[in-house]
């Protein structure tokens, strides 16, 4: 899995591979080198023009330890991040530290969501 989305009122989500890896580009050739996921953070805006939340803004992106064909902890970390998003003001700090969220843990968190019988 390469995309994912997650929204809830105020925040979206965006995970996509953008080719980044372990130390930079991601190298095929080097055992240790896999896909790392980035997730882009954005608010969405109440647009009047639109009646409702048309207009989307960046907010912020970060590369993750998250490996981009893991799609459960991809659409897990997904919903690690939008769970932190519990407010109008970014969490910058928060969400750095969960960077660092292992595949494991991703995943064991989609495990416990009620979508993931959806995506067996």
């Amino acid at each position: 899995m390469r995309d994912f989305i997650a929204k809830n009122d105020y925040w979206v989500v965006i995970g996509e591979w953008i080719g980044e890896g372990l130390s930079g580009d991601y190298d095929d050739t080097d055992p240790e080198d896999y896909p790392h996921m980035r997730y882009d953070f954005y608010t969405r805006k109440n647009d009047p023009e639109t009646h409702g939340y048309g207009r989307v803004e960046a907010e912020d992106s970060y590369c993750t330890m998250i490996n981009a064909e893991d799609r459960d902890a991809v659409i897990g970390m997904g919903f690690i991040f939008l769970n932190a998003l519990d407010s109008e003001q970014f969490p910058k700090r928060q969400i750095q530290e969960l960077t660092w969220t292992s595949n494991n843990e991703a995943v064991a968190y989609f495990r416990t969501l009620e979508i993931s019988q959806h995506y067996s």
